[in-house]
């Protein structure tokens, strides 16, 4: 039964089509931008608290 290298897999056409639709769609992984740009809006709300700051980030 584990003898099915013989036969070509299916990975290549799944391959194609993931890279010509979103590879995400089949495998939603968080993104990695997602912690920080969270980070910078936590700042960003911080910032409009203290004015000095606040101008810096402008």
């Amino acid at each position: 039964m584990i003898r099915r290298r013989h036969r070509a897999p299916p990975e290549p056409d799944d391959d194609t089509e993931g890279a010509e639709g979103s590879p995400d769609v089949r495998y939603p992984q968080p993104s990695p931008l997602e912690p920080w740009w969270r980070r910078v809006m936590a700042q960003g709300k911080a910032a409009d608290d203290r004015p000095e700051h606040g101008d810096g980030r402008r």
